[in-house]
């Protein structure tokens, strides 16, 4: 006989006063707060291999669309970080700033492939896996990238966010 998880779960919750819950709900919010993007790293930081196999891992947990699967990754460590950085480029809505900075390289990085031709739907699972790797980084104290348009403004980068209410169509 099957064990019906989902109804168990809901059962528990429905349970639950309202607001009584022991443990902070806003573990998620404050992932996601700490998830910025790095666009410079610590040298002396070397990054292994069983860590980025770790973020890696998130990816069997995480849905895809039509269940297809169909991303693969790749590793990248120190030894092999030096071939990939001229074919990355960091801070692209600042070119004028050259970054990452001489001595600011990252020394690791997940290259991600489609084993289909590129659509809608692997645009939605590297989407998906993307910024789960990133916040799996971020949990494990790691930090990464996501390239995305921001301003500079006295010298500190600004990412442009949309308001929480202005998320919502009325």
């Amino acid at each position: 006989m099957a064990d019906n998880y989902l109804e168990r779960k809901m059962e528990e919750y429905l349970a639950q006063p309202a607001g009584g819950r022991s443990t902070p709900i806003a573990t998620l919010t404050r992932l996601l707060r700490r998830n910025r993007s790095c666009r410079g790293y610590d040298s002396r930081f070397i990054v292994r291999a069983d860590q980025l196999r770790r973020i890696i891992a998130v990816n069997a947990l995480t849905p895809s669309a039509r269940n297809r699967q169909a991303l693969r990754f790749r590793p990248v460590l120190s030894d092999e970080a030096p071939k990939v950085l001229p074919l990355i480029r960091l801070g692209g809505a600042l070119p004028q700033f050259h970054l990452p900075l001489p001595g600011t390289e990252p020394n690791a990085f997940i290259v991600i492939c489609g084993t289909v031709p590129e659509d809608r739907d692997l645009d939605i699972d590297l989407g998906i896996s993307a910024q789960s790797m990133l916040l799996e980084a971020t949990e494990m104290g790691l930090n990464g990238l996501c390239i995305g348009a921001f301003d500079r403004q006295e010298g500190v980068h600004y990412v442009p966010k949309i308001r929480p209410d202005e998320l919502i169509i009325q």
